[in-house]
């Protein structure tokens, strides 16, 4: 049994343009459950509004670092561990500027492999998910270049990444439809694949 951790933030808990949540079986992290059968345990930990990083003038349980460690360890053991961060980062409330949201994403990289000695969790592999070319509306007031920034930092990291990039995107711009979740479904079953998972 192949055991695989997805964390992240509004995207992976399923949240649509009217935020509300999409059925389970719209969700791409059960499509690619499905995809994958029953050799895999795919185990979704998303959260609207959680950013890479922690930071005293962020809500608390926004701060994806606080909350790591002890998912890692509910999920555990675990094979791969996905991090599907960084959208709300990009916010212009937050200021924070492509190498500080890059900086905080590869804070995980290090943490999963501190937590890979522990014997209880098991070594597992890491994997990104970088933030979709979102489009800036009303309902998200957030930097396009800033994002594009950091999708190029993460391109040149030498880590396993999967870049949505034009994914179909829900009225509000930044949310997949139900359409983007079936593509991102997808694009994680090549990927997977590909890297013999």
């Amino acid at each position: 049994m192949k055991n695989i951790l997805i964390y992240g933030d509004s995207n992976v808990w399923g949240q649509d343009d009217n935020l509300k949540r999409y059925s389970a079986q719209v969700r791409w992290v059960n499509q690619l459950q499905k995809q994958l059968g029953d050799g895999y345990e795919v185990q979704p930990a998303g959260l609207p509004g959680r950013i890479a990083g922690s930071y005293d003038h962020v809500d608390q349980s926004k701060n994806g670092k606080d909350s790591f460690e002890a998912i890692c360890r509910q999920a555990s053991p675990l094979d791969l561990v996905i991090i599907a961060l960084g959208t709300n980062d990009c916010k212009d409330k937050y200021s924070f500027t492509p190498d500080q949201i890059y900086d905080d994403l590869l804070w995980y990289r290090d943490a999963v492999a501190q937590l890979s000695e522990d014997v209880y969790v098991a070594p597992a592999s890491i994997m990104y998910i970088a933030p979709p070319n979102f489009r800036r509306s009303q309902a998200f007031m957030g930097s396009e270049e800033k994002q594009q920034a950091l999708v190029a930092l993460l391109e040149g990291s030498g880590e396993q990444v999967i870049i949505p990039g034009e994914i179909s995107l829900s009225s509000d711009g930044v949310h997949f439809s139900p359409e983007g979740h079936e593509e991102m479904s997808k694009l994680m079953k090549t990927k997977l694949t590909e890297m013999g998972i």
